[in-house]
């Protein structure tokens, strides 16, 4: 914001002098600039009150922790070009009011694609469009994205005949194959430049407020990727008798949750290596390859912290990842054919 300062300086000097040789840099107070005014008998040097830069750009300054920090607005829209025109930089985060307030708006990737399952009726595309309540799990997940404040526009990656028998308010995006094939895909039909929520279409307890708390966590740490783990303890608090495969850290013990927020700047970076480490996940010597020994072993014995996982990434791709701890299940209890425990559980809870 301080380069907006400079340039409305600039510029609003330019505009008021007659010669650069008349120009000083002077001293002066905040909200205050030097504004040359050569030759037009108001004497060179008088300090004019500056226009805030913010405010003429469509921004807002807010107040917060201690220092001010500028929360953008959309623009408002330039009808000589016949289109909307943003003024913002492209890493800067979409923002509009919401409920009085301020949120960043977050673009969502649906996960829908995939074959079919063993044990999954012949007429179901896939286990995202199982029926359960009255409704395929797709259209759960979708009314928790909906619902849940700061989410933006919806993609939906998967067969499109059953997306759009679902709901036609979304994205519709063929199967990739991969799983970031499919987020690749989404994010290029989605043109998105600021952080995408990415959610796989098996989670049908997924709530708003589960979405929201997601958001926020990530909303308060600085990195290009996120995933959700939920603890232990929550998922056999709420869920007792749910299979998931859980995994003992220093931290704590946790298992996987299905949601994650990830940069688009940096998904062609990663796009190789995460899908090794998915290929990779139930063979150690493979991790140990990705990962080195000294890690596996260490992973093994629950002797490996996350802020030594999260250091290992960045130096094996030069990205930062957190690992997002979030104590609501519904992040991680997952439809699994194999597994008629967690179906019986979710069925129960959605009331069959």
């Amino acid at each position: 914001m301080d380069d907006l300062h400079e340039h409305h300086d600039a510029v609003a000097a330019g505009s008021c002098g007659d010669g650069e040789d008349d120009r000083r840099l002077v001293r002066r107070r905040p909200g205050l600039r030097l504004c040359p005014l050569a030759g037009r008998g108001l004497g060179a040097g008088r300090l004019r009150r500056r226009r805030d830069p913010c405010r003429i750009l469509g921004l807002a300054r807010i107040r917060g922790h201690g220092h001010d920090q500028q929360r953008a607005l959309r623009a408002p829209p330039d009808r000589s070009l016949g289109l909307e025109q943003r003024l913002l930089p492209p890493h800067v985060p979409d923002r509009r009011r919401v409920a009085g307030r301020l949120d960043i708006v977050t673009d969502a990737i649906v996960l829908a694609g995939g074959g079919r399952e063993p044990g999954l009726d012949a007429a179901v595309a896939n286990k995202g469009f199982l029926e359960i309540a009255g409704r395929p799990l797709l259209a759960h997940v979708l009314a928790a994205l909906r619902g849940a404040r700061g989410v933006g526009r919806i993609a939906v990656v998967g067969p499109l005949e059953a997306i759009r028998a679902v709901s036609g308010e979304v994205v519709i995006v063929p199967d990739g194959g991969s799983i970031m094939d499919n987020v690749v895909r989404a994010q290029g039909a989605l043109a998105a430049r600021d952080p995408v929520l990415v959610v796989a279409s098996d989670i049908p307890l997924l709530t708003p407020a589960a979405v929201e708390a997601f958001l926020a966590a990530c909303a308060a740490n600085g990195a290009d990727f996120y995933y959700a783990i939920v603890p232990q303890e929550a998922m056999v608090r709420v869920f007792p008798g749910a299979r998931k495969t859980f995994v003992r850290v220093t931290d704590g013990t946790f298992t996987g949750g299905s949601v994650m927020l990830v940069n688009p700047v940096v998904i062609d970076r990663v796009r190789d290596f995460v899908e090794r480490v998915i290929a990779a996940r139930k063979k150690p010597w493979m991790l140990a390859q990705l990962f080195g020994w000294s890690i596996v072993m260490k992973f093994a014995s629950g002797r490996l912290s996350i802020a030594e996982m999260e250091a290992k990434v960045r130096e094996l791709l030069g990205i930062t990842a957190r690992a997002v701890i979030i104590a609501d299940p519904v992040l991680a209890l997952d439809v699994d054919m194999g597994k008629p425990e967690n179906l019986a559980l979710i069925r129960t809870a959605l009331g069959r």
